[in-house]
């Protein structure tokens, strides 16, 4: 049971991966060494690579990486329908691998993002990504507000591995009394002894095309 509620609170921290505002401290957000979008091989300053996993992703090189006291912030920020779930997934949510942003924070709006994460996989090893995303999925409407499934959990592949993945609508609510209409993305990736989990938040009706940058900086996901 403790082993699928923390499973559960990961999930709900990777769903927010979309930044909430934050306008008391609101900063500028250019970025003076954007690059041509265009398919080259990637400035070495914006690939993340982990040799433990092996794992290689470049980001767009107008989006940011973010560092691991800013997601904290963030999830700080959010409030969820639920005060339970909120204590869970302050205490068992983990500092992402990576996190990537559309905007340097602090920004003053939903900053669209893109977050991954690895977690044991412990009792759920040899389980699909559709399978535990379909175990988890059912328990996520409670968590969120004007919660919609958009995708039910399907097959796909992520850097060549099968994988899981399901998208979902919500209203992200923050202090301040603000919501943000929000879609959220979710890859479960195995790897034997582990999962990787891959989050990206976006507007929903996403008038920057955010959606499309986050799918070619999956492209570019490699294991070595």
């Amino acid at each position: 049971m403790k082993n699928r509620m923390m499973w559960f609170a990961a999930l709900v921290a990777l769903v927010l991966s979309a930044c909430a505002g934050d306008p008391a401290t609101q900063t500028a957000s250019t970025n003076s060494t954007a690059q041509s979008s265009t398919a080259e091989a990637p400035n070495p300053a914006d690939v993340f690579f982990s040799p433990t996993l092996g794992l290689r992703i470049a980001k767009h090189p107008e989006w940011y990486f973010l560092t691991a006291e800013q997601n904290r912030e963030n999830l700080d920020r959010v409030q969820l329908k639920d005060e339970e779930l909120q204590e869970l997934v302050a205490k068992y949510s983990t500092t992402p691998l990576v996190m990537i942003a559309r905007h340097q924070e602090p920004y003053d709006d939903l900053n669209a993002s893109l977050k991954i994460n690895a977690r044991t996989a412990g009792a759920l090893a040899g389980s699909s990504g559709r399978q535990l995303l379909q175990l988890m999925s059912g328990s996520l409407k409670n968590a969120f507000h004007d919660f919609e499934m958009v995708q039910s959990p399907t097959d796909v592949e992520v850097g060549g591995q099968p994988a899981g993945y399901m998208s979902m609508n919500y209203s992200l609510s923050v202090p301040d009394g603000r919501t943000f209409p929000t879609n959220s993305e979710m890859w479960v990736v195995p790897r034997g002894s582990y999962f990787l989990l891959i989050g990206a938040g976006t507007k929903q009706d996403d008038p920057s095309g955010s959606r499309a940058d986050i799918r070619a900086m999956l492209d570019t996901l490699s294991f070595d």
